[in-house]
């Protein structure tokens, strides 16, 4: 893909009501969008050439909108699962219930109450 269709992508992005890069990509782009971008790459292809014009995007958007620069930053909002639902429930008692009752613990022993 050239670079002035991926910025367009990235552009198009920001003008939706799509709550995550992926979801606008993936169904968006590669479905209702093929006409306008027909040799469009996987998603995962995608992310790693967005990285590459990320510095062109922003020079682009500090010239033309003049605004303050704050930074720009991408975030793959795709969940990652720890462990299953079912072991939720056991993760906790087994990890994190001995952690928040020694760090209790301290907190009684110390000076401040």
């Amino acid at each position: 893909m050239s670079h002035s269709k991926i910025i367009t992508i990235m552009i198009l992005f920001h003008y939706g009501s799509f709550r995550n890069f992926k979801h606008f990509y993936s169904y968006y782009v590669s479905f209702h969008l093929r006409s306008y971008f027909p040799k469009t790459v996987s998603y995962n292809r995608f992310v790693e050439l967005m990285e590459k014009e990320a510095l062109a995007l922003t020079i682009m958007l500090h010239i033309w909108c003049l605004g303050q620069d704050n930074g720009i930053a991408f975030v793959d909002s795709t969940p990652i699962r720890v462990c299953k639902n079912k072991r939720i429930a056991i993760t906790y008692l087994k990890v994190l219930r001995p952690l928040a009752k020694a760090s209790w613990n301290g907190f009684m022993d110390s000076n401040y109450i």
